[in-house]
């Protein structure tokens, strides 16, 4: 788990991009001490949130963590090495977090599919989103 002291050294960017549902109010489970750094105190369901800047992978970690410990489901796509000890150390059930390290050209597709069963799907994407993927994406929240 994530202290108070840590959290602070991470970054301040995290930014909503939208809020995308209906899916219910309902936060994820989230660290007492990361609260203060998310839009709403927590995730929300059907949110995208961007995160920036140095720590942003120990912030994704952090969060993972309290969904994976509590029994819920992470994916990672896109990242070829997202050091699962470190992961491991930051509380993360690996048994619990799916890696798809290289999706390819087929990455929207494969997004796709997880968004409907994970809690959490860390996404780098190996090429950029136009508008009209983004949008189908966050219809896929819904």
């Amino acid at each position: 788990m994530i202290s108070t002291h840590a959290a602070a050294a991470l970054p301040t960017t995290v930014r909503s991009a939208a809020t995308l549902t209906d899916r219910g109010d309902h936060l994820l489970p989230t660290a007492a001490a990361l609260r203060p750094l998310l839009p709403d105190g927590g995730l929300r369901r059907g949110t995208t949130v961007g995160v920036t800047g140095i720590g942003m992978t120990s912030l994704s970690f952090a969060l993972m963590a309290e969904v994976t410990t509590t029994g819920g489901w992470c994916a990672a796509v896109g990242f070829d090495a997202l050091g699962l000890l470190a992961a491991a150390e930051a509380g993360v059930a690996l048994e619990r977090l799916v890696l798809v390290c290289d999706p390819g050209a087929e990455w929207p597709t494969i997004v796709a599919a997880l968004l409907d069963a994970f809690e959490i799907v860390l996404l780098r994407p190996s090429t950029r989103a136009s508008g009209a993927l983004q949008r189908r994406l966050a219809a896929r929240l819904r």
